[in-house]
């Protein structure tokens, strides 16, 4: 089950990937806007990452924070100073408009339906920038299940073609990439403790946790989880 709330105190500690792709999200941004954007909205913020790297470039920006965990933003808004925080579900949530610049890093996969939320928060900003996991990750993990008859996803990730048409219809592309970034773990469940300790447990619930248990310590060799993610750069239509 997902449920970043119990992680929000740990999350920083073992969310390598995330500040990495966060980080690189950053770049992206300073590389196309190059002047501090005069409002910033975090879009499933979590503890802050994006939002502490795009602070390094824009001093001068208003941040605003949104993600569905208030834990998470009680994190975040001990590092990001002066921001407004918005502890909502973004998908159902009424955003004002004239956002200079949106941003999200790693939370589109969890979203029920991508499409209206582009088509939605693309009316409210100038530009926005993201990553989103790809379909083909973890596919290690997911297979060690698949071969017992098991499908463990709460969530189908979309393919790189699938986002890039969906971002297309909804605005102007101005740049777009995919990225591989990997971590190994002795065992499988070193690899499933990482996704509790990040609150991102992939695992159903409709299944017998002794028998995902079970499958888990039968795999005690390394466990490679490789981090498929899709980077954009987006004009907004404000």
């Amino acid at each position: 089950m997902i449920n970043f709330s119990k992680a929000a105190k740990i999350y920083d500690k073992h969310a390598f990937v995330q500040k990495t792709s966060s980080d690189y999200l950053a770049e992206i941004c300073k590389s196309i806007l190059p002047i501090s954007p005069k409002s910033i909205l975090d879009i499933g913020c979590g503890t802050g990452f994006t939002s502490l790297a795009l602070k390094k470039f824009y001093t001068e920006s208003k941040y605003t924070l949104c993600d569905i965990s208030k834990e998470m933003i009680e994190v975040a808004k001990n590092k990001i100073e002066n921001c407004k925080c918005i502890p909502h579900n973004a998908e159902s949530y009424e955003f004002k408009s004239g956002y200079d610049l949106v941003v999200s890093n790693l939370a589109f996969q969890w979203f029920n339906n991508l499409d209206a939320f582009l088509g939605k928060i693309l009316h409210k900003c100038k530009h926005m920038s993201f990553s989103i996991l790809l379909k083909n990750s973890f596919e290690d993990y997911k297979n060690l299940f698949k071969n017992k008859g098991v499908n463990i996803l709460t969530n189908d990730c979309l393919s790189e073609n699938e986002i890039y048409n969906l971002s297309k219809g909804h605005g102007n592309v101005l740049f777009f990439c995919s990225k591989e970034y990997d971590m190994s773990f002795d065992d499988a469940i070193s690899a499933a403790r990482y996704f509790k300790n990040i609150g991102a447990n992939i695992t159903s619930s409709k299944y017998n946790q002794g028998r995902v248990s079970a499958i888990l310590t039968s795999h005690r060799t390394q466990m490679n989880l490789k981090h498929r993610i899709f980077f954009a750069f987006m004009e907004g239509k404000t």
